[in-house]
């Protein structure tokens, strides 16, 4: 939408990202139209709401970057506190993401440590080790990059791939 405003200068484009910041005001618990949860002092943008919320890493992080696009654009002071403390959930959590060998699409273990851990597809890994490098590139934070790094490799060993997939296979015929 800021986008298209951009673009096209058209109102009704900057009315409607407003309308959709709204959702980045509420936790997701306490407000049927949010997408926050708060865990543990850290601030989540859930893709998925869900009763016990699961993190999704790629969501968290798209719609940090549009939370950014928005402080950027229209200035806004509520988004801009929201990008740095996506920043600071990202610092401190991105290691619950990463199994040594492969990432995790998700991570609800968070909030239910019974859950079980489902590991990245080759897409989702490839996903996560682009997202970290945009993350550096965005917020010049050197733990993106070495996260880029890491999971790059990661991406790279044949042995973390197979190994992975097997997994997420099993889990796939255990779980859905």
């Amino acid at each position: 939408l800021i986008r298209a405003h951009t673009l096209t200068g058209k109102d009704e484009y900057a009315d409607r990202a407003h309308a959709g910041y709204r959702a980045f005001h509420f936790l997701a618990r306490e407000h049927e139209g949010g997408v926050i949860d708060d865990q543990d002092g850290f601030t989540w943008l859930e893709e998925y709401i869900v009763t016990s919320p699961n993190h999704v890493l790629n969501g968290l992080i798209w719609a940090a970057w549009g939370v950014r696009d928005y402080a950027v654009y229209f200035n806004d002071g509520h988004a801009s506190t929201l990008w740095g403390e996506c920043l600071r959930t990202l610092e401190n959590n991105l290691k619950n993401y990463d199994f040594g060998f492969w990432t995790s699409y998700d991570w609800p273990q968070g909030r239910d440590r019974r859950q079980p851990i489902m590991p990245s597809s080759i897409y989702y890994q490839q996903l996560h080790v682009t997202q970290m490098l945009a993350c550096y590139n965005l917020a010049g934070k050197r733990f993106f990059l070495d996260y880029h790094n890491k999971w790059r490799k990661h991406l790279d060993s044949q042995w973390g791939r197979t190994v992975s997939q097997l997994w997420k296979s099993y889990f796939k015929l255990r779980y859905f």
